[in-house]
């Protein structure tokens, strides 16, 4: 279904459910990451006009990495909702 959302334009500002009925910023889901796998992360934010500007740049010269740039940035704008536990998950990780 991601993939289909970025090719099938009538998916473009659809939301899917991944993990459970809570919603994290992307903050939030760093942070809870950082805690549950007991890593120290820096979290950086990176204004959205940059991406914007790095896409315009590299474009021409690479589709491909304007393209991952796109879908980062488009994610990185959206809270996540999902129907299983982030924290479940990140904690099978740390096991």
């Amino acid at each position: 279904m991601a993939v289909r959302s970025i090719t099938d334009p009538s998916l473009h500002d659809a939301e899917f459910g991944f993990g459970r009925p809570e919603t994290y910023t992307q903050t939030e889901i760093a942070r809870l990451a950082s805690r549950v796998l007991g890593k120290r992360q820096r979290i950086v934010h990176v204004p959205f006009w940059v991406i914007d500007a790095a896409v315009a740049l590299i474009r021409p010269f690479n589709r491909n990495a304007a393209g991952f740039l796109e879908f980062f940035r488009q994610t990185a704008a959206r809270d996540m909702v999902g129907e299983h536990s982030l924290k479940d998950f990140y904690s099978s990780l740390a096991h």
